[in-house]
């Protein structure tokens, strides 16, 4: 809705009001000032209602069919396959799934393809000799796939509360050219993935939900090359029957989060004056309260510049956002959040200059899986009062706060939990009612804005 569909009309009227005679002590400013109040709440109760979360996951596959029955049946039987691919690249490519449960997501899920398919557009169609080749967009209910995923892999895992960040070197640390490159491609020995920077960014973003990381700097040598080679045997016998039992007495957290960065890849562009960097990053969960490892899908980020300190940076930023959050998703998708009962939390916010800076907040706050739902509640001039239902203590909400909500974003927050209000006496409660009341806990939320004043 365009602002001044609103605002001009409003404007027109109160200008009407000020000529005429029989309103002689209008005050104009101050309409003006009420004005902005209502316009804002327009846009704040807009805001609050939209869902601008998406559950699709989009993939683009090809298909193919062979045209021993004719054109239309190997189109048909090309989208399947399309579409059947779509389905097996998210499993076991995204999520990793074991390849244990093939039977019973081929009975449950594949068979059953359409019911997982949102919508799929045709991007290209033609025939190869005997086959027919088809590229389809296509839309997934990711929600969906992941609840029968969960029902298919029960038994539930156990909780995990101590996580362990364990850090490994990459496989090659050689600064020499990679054999199979060209004579502008070499391999640096640079490392851009910093574990001191990760591991404070993850204990601050998993605190909210209850986890606890720590990280393993003490490990010797021997120990981490023992794991590397266990952890690089890839398909041999040896990785399928891991047992926690290796590492028994070993390691003090349920689940070790073993990352394993990647050497970065530098190729000159020469005609653009350029460099082209990239690095990858392997995370493997090895679980020790459930006996399995997780290899989660390779990260890789790349990025194009001319000066190399600042592309370090870059590359340095972006890889760690990336490995930061393909572990929280993880670990939140597969294990059963910590916490309590659900709580309500009360969080009065001075400060917001914009509707789009609180729409922000809010989009931070739905993303919390232990966040039920984001309600407002109050609005006055300067001040906004929302209501949450959480799962999250209070007082772990309160760290998420004031280290993490205002990341990447233009201001940050400081939040205060405010004691709580004492319980009514006895005599003052309700006749016929002896229970207590509910009493939400409640923040104090200051918004403070980075760098100089905004011009409001």
């Amino acid at each position: 809705m365009n602002i001044w569909m609103v605002w001009k009309p409003l404007t027109l009227i109160l200008w009407w009001k000020r000529e005429s005679k029989s309103v002689k002590k209008f005050n104009f400013s101050e309409a003006e000032r009420y004005l902005i109040v209502v316009v804002f709440s327009v846009f704040v109760i807009i805001a609050v209602s939209s869902n601008v979360y998406a559950d699709t996951v989009v993939k683009t596959i090809s298909g193919q069919a062979v045209l021993t029955d004719g054109v239309e049946k190997a189109r048909k039987e090309s989208i399947n396959d399309a579409l059947g691919e779509a389905l097996n690249s998210y499993i076991y490519d995204d999520l990793a799934v074991n390849h244990k449960f093939e039977p019973q997501i081929d009975e449950i899920i594949i068979k059953n393809r359409n019911r997982y398919i949102k919508k799929f557009a045709i991007q290209n169609e033609h025939t190869l000799g005997e086959l027919y080749q088809i590229e389809l967009r296509i839309e997934l209910k990711r929600g969906l796939i992941e609840r029968d995923l969960k029902k298919i892999e029960k038994p539930e895992k156990l909780k995990v509360k101590n996580l362990l960040l364990v850090f490994l070197a990459s496989k090659t640390d050689s600064a020499a050219p990679a054999a199979d490159s060209d004579d502008n491609e070499t391999e640096l020995s640079t490392q851009v993935l910093k574990q001191t920077a990760l591991e404070r960014e993850l204990k601050q973003e998993l605190a909210v939900y209850g986890f606890t990381l720590s990280g393993a700097d003490e490990l010797t040598p021997e120990l981490k090359s023992t794991m590397s080679a266990l952890l690089d045997a890839g398909g041999s016998s040896a990785l399928k029957e891991f047992n926690s039992a290796w590492f028994k007495g070993l390691f003090a957290g349920d689940l070790l989060i073993v990352v394993r960065p990647g050497a970065v890849r530098e190729e000159r562009i020469v005609s653009l004056r350029k460099s082209f960097w990239q690095s990858q990053a392997e995370i493997i969960f090895i679980d020790m309260k459930n006996a399995a490892i997780t290899r989660l899908p390779m990260i890789e980020t790349k990025i194009v510049g001319d000066d190399y300190v600042l592309g370090m940076e870059r590359l340095s930023r972006e890889l760690s956002d990336k490995v930061s959050a393909r572990i929280i998703d993880r670990l939140l998708r597969d294990y059963v959040v910590p916490g309590g009962n659900e709580a309500r939390i009360e969080l009065q916010c001075l400060g917001f200059r914009q509707p789009s800076d609180f729409t922000a907040f809010k989009e931070r706050l739905q993303a919390l899986r232990t966040i039920n739902k984001v309600v407002l509640k109050e609005l006055t001039a300067g001040s906004l009062t929302i209501e949450i239902s959480t799962l999250s203590p209070a007082e772990l909400l309160g760290e998420w706060l004031n280290n993490t909500a205002g990341k990447n974003l233009n201001f940050h927050l400081n939040a205060t939990l405010l004691p709580w209000p004492a319980p009514p006496s006895f005599s003052e409660r309700p006749a016929g009612n002896n229970s207590l009341p509910i009493t939400p806990r409640r923040y104090l939320v200051q918004v403070i804005y980075d760098g100089a004043p905004d011009s409001l």
